[in-house]
């Protein structure tokens, strides 16, 4: 089976609702995105960046802002924070940066069936995945995870989700696998409730309808 394929086609069919999410609600005068496979764009694919985003503001005039774009396919209430992209392998997710920097994007664009959600990677977003790592790093999500498949039975390559705890708070650690031909891995996510990032880790979120009209996360969860 190959899973790769289908997680870009995803991707390439959520751009066009991104894309109306910029021009209707930030009146974007301009979109660039960045192509992997063009060598001239993979130090911005790596950093996490997917587009910019050209807007207008009275103080600041013309300027760009960049955009890591997360599609998902269902409400499931929380933010899906990737801790390790192949875990096994040891690489990084997305969502843990270099130490003392603060490389990447400007917001994560977040896009779900019936909502969007404009969260700020800044040094509030890197402090809270900083504790998270902190709590959870390789060898105690390993543990945890080995445990929980033992307790329930669960096959090593299964996909799995996993109620725990993150600073205090109701989370769970979620287990994807990707498989392409001749090979197979798999990362680690830990999925944090919207009302927690925003509430207690005090995580700057804008929460929308898919007509762009914004929502109160307290009111919505």
């Amino acid at each position: 089976m190959d899973n790769f394929k289908e997680c870009l086609e995803i991707e390439k069919g959520g751009q066009p609702l991104a894309d109306d999410f910029y021009k209707k609600y930030l009146g974007a005068l301009q979109i660039q995105r960045y192509d992997y496979n063009k060598p001239e764009d993979r130090f911005f694919q790596n950093l996490d960046i997917d587009c910019k985003v050209r807007v207008y503001a009275k103080s600041l005039d013309m300027f760009w802002l960049n955009f890591s774009e997360k599609f998902r396919q269902m409400e499931s209430g929380d933010m899906c924070i990737e801790l390790w992209s192949d875990f096994e392998g040891k690489k990084h997710g997305w969502a843990v940066k270099p130490t003392n920097t603060h490389e990447g994007p400007d917001f994560y664009l977040y896009v779900t069936p019936y909502h969007f959600y404009k969260v700020r990677s800044d040094r509030y977003f890197d402090a809270m995945v900083n504790k998270i790592i902190s709590e959870w790093d390789w060898d105690a999500i390993n543990e945890f995870i080995q445990s929980e498949e033992k307790k329930h039975n669960r096959e090593h390559n299964s996909s799995g989700i996993y109620p725990c705890k993150v600073c205090g708070y109701d989370a769970q650690l979620l287990k994807t696998w990707t498989r392409t031909p001749g090979k197979r891995w798999y990362g680690v996510c830990i999925c944090i409730p919207w009302k927690t990032l925003f509430n207690e880790f005090l995580i700057d979120i804008d929460m929308f309808d898919r007509d762009y009209n914004k929502l109160n996360i307290n009111k919505e969860y």
